[in-house]
């Protein structure tokens, strides 16, 4: 009795199925999309039905399997039950990203409504865009010097590979002996090659190169960093290039070591004539300001002697008193009221046979 009832309770489930049907659909879109490396990709899946007791899953179609994505760093899923949809976000999408993606709606954990999925296709960048420390760069030796790469982030980075040129060659075959530090962060974009205690073997032209391995694509700045590396230590931050030069000698006709000898001579002697004509002129300037001096004397004395002779004798001698006429020569007085008269008595003569005096 018991096979008739089971037969009976399958079949109610079968047709309860069979009624829900045209009423469930699901609706995922885009049905095409395609995307540049290294951007997002974002999907949509909605459920039409009246069932309350439904689920959503996202898979990835790898030939005849589904594999289940879940959230992640670069995954995002957001289902809002009430508004019955599901949105997919992947982020930095990559090379490998491409292929089908399935929205899976499970329906009273039975029924699943067709559904085609979207079909993503992923453009690869060709072009890094790649810029590097321009150059040239001058140091001294023992200093460190660093070369910064900046590039354009391409996908989630796996594939991508930085590596560093010296004049055309691998930095570590052309740095053997050289001290070198490599560091990079392929999801900034940069990367940066540091000389520590360079040395004049150092110097040179380097290049950024980047790179992805796929599909053997690499790609430089096109313009290499060009390092010079000195042992100057005049203070100046790079060795200024002096043309070297031959000590001149002048030329005579016969070109003979001696015109050398002879010129230092002539040198030498053209200082000593310097020399004495400074001496020459001094002395002329001297005997001028002699002379100037030994006229300007002879003037005064001149003078002097032109203006006593237009002035009184010295003495007048009347009868027995004699007068002394003395004159002092001022400028601010008269030469009448400087005249200072005195008088002076001569003594008698004795006459003969008289001693009185």
């Amino acid at each position: 009795m018991w096979l008739p009832c089971l037969l009976f309770l399958l079949f109610l489930h079968v047709g309860s199925i069979m009624n829900a049907v045209p009423d469930s659909s699901v609706i995922q879109t885009p049905a095409n999309v395609t995307v540049e490396e290294g951007s997002t990709l974002n999907m949509q899946c909605r459920f039409n039905g009246d069932s309350t007791k439904w689920s959503i899953k996202w898979y990835k179609v790898k030939g005849n399997e589904q594999v289940e994505l879940l959230n992640s760093s670069l995954i995002h899923i957001f289902t809002h039950l009430k508004d019955k949809l599901s949105n997919f976000t992947l982020k930095s999408v990559d090379l490998k990203d491409d292929g089908t993606y399935l929205c899976n709606v499970v329906i009273d954990a039975a029924f699943q409504p067709l559904n085609k999925g979207t079909k993503v296709t992923i453009i690869g960048i060709t072009d890094f865009e790649v810029n590097q420390t321009s150059g040239p760069i001058h140091e001294v030796e023992g200093a460190d010097v660093t070369i910064e790469c900046r590039f354009r982030t391409v996908g989630r980075n796996s594939s991508m590979y930085v590596s560093w040129d010296k004049d055309g060659l691998a930095v570590e075959q052309a740095n053997k002996t050289g001290s070198y530090r490599i560091t990079q962060n392929l999801r900034a974009g940069f990367a940066s090659l540091t000389l520590t205690n360079a040395t004049v073997s150092d110097s040179g032209l380097y290049v950024c190169n980047v790179g992805r391995e796929p599909r053997n694509q690499t790609k430089s700045s096109g313009i290499a960093s060009h390092v010079v590396i000195t042992n100057h230590q005049g203070g100046l931050p790079f060795p200024v290039p002096l043309k070297p030069e031959r000590d001149k000698q002048p030329e005579t006709d016969s070109g003979s070591p001696g015109a050398g000898i002879g010129a230092g001579i002539g040198a030498g002697a053209g200082g000593a004539a310097g020399i004495l004509l400074l001496l020459l002129l001094l002395s002329v300037l001297a005997w001028r300001y002699k002379k100037r001096a030994k006229e300007s004397t002879t003037e005064t004395e001149a003078a002097a002697t032109k203006e006593a002779g237009t002035h009184l004798p010295l003495t007048s001698r009347q009868k027995e008193l004699t007068y002394a006429s003395l004159r002092f020569n001022k400028k601010e007085v008269e030469p009448d009221a400087g005249v200072i008269y005195a008088e002076v008595r001569t003594k008698p003569k004795q006459r003969a046979g008289n001693s009185q005096i």
